[in-house]
């Protein structure tokens, strides 16, 4: 009885306990390879190295060029110690247009709900993107704000789906 109760347990914590893949905050202090990020009332520590990328002004960079100040996403990794660690880090929103393709698989995080293309572009969503109706996306004209990973991926933060109206017909007296 011990064990199944045990297990319960194990399930429930990871469904619940899970610590997020990405973060959007503020960079409140960066120092000794350890990027301090506010989210609203919560502070993290996340780790970087010399792998994290920093995509910053249409190019990569290191992590010395973040401000404090600056808002930001940053993309979980695991490091080999086992802490979770910046793998990449945005600073460069964006916010273009297109017709939606087809369903992408891989190019996103693990937390993306749904990925899909707008041209060249992976747009990932995740639980946060605010998101018009009409879904799904595919064939539909769609506007997407987020943030460019220099990547070729783009987690979305909000997107606007275009066209979706129906024709009304007004009876004529």
């Amino acid at each position: 009885m011990k064990l199944p109760c045990l297990l319960f347990a194990l399930l429930a914590c990871n469904a619940v306990c899970q610590e997020p893949s990405a973060l959007t905050g503020t960079v409140e202090k960066l120092a000794h390879g350890v990027l301090l990020l506010r989210t609203g009332r919560q502070l993290f520590a996340v780790r970087t190295d010399d792998r994290t990328v920093v995509w910053k002004e249409r190019r990569e960079q290191r992590v010395s060029a973040l401000n404090i100040g600056e808002k930001v996403r940053v993309r979980l990794g695991m490091h080999p110690s086992g802490d979770d660690f910046a793998t990449r880090v945005s600073a460069t929103t964006v916010t273009f247009s297109g017709v939606a393709g087809r369903d992408l698989a891989g190019r996103c995080g693990p937390e993306a709900a749904r990925r899909f293309s707008v041209g060249q572009r992976g747009v990932c969503m995740t639980p946060e993107t605010a998101a018009g109706p009409g879904r799904p996306f595919v064939a539909k004209m769609v506007h997407v704000v987020g943030w460019d990973f220099g990547d070729g991926t783009v987690d979305a933060t909000r997107i606007a789906v275009y066209n979706t109206d129906l024709p009304v017909n007004i009876p004529r007296p």
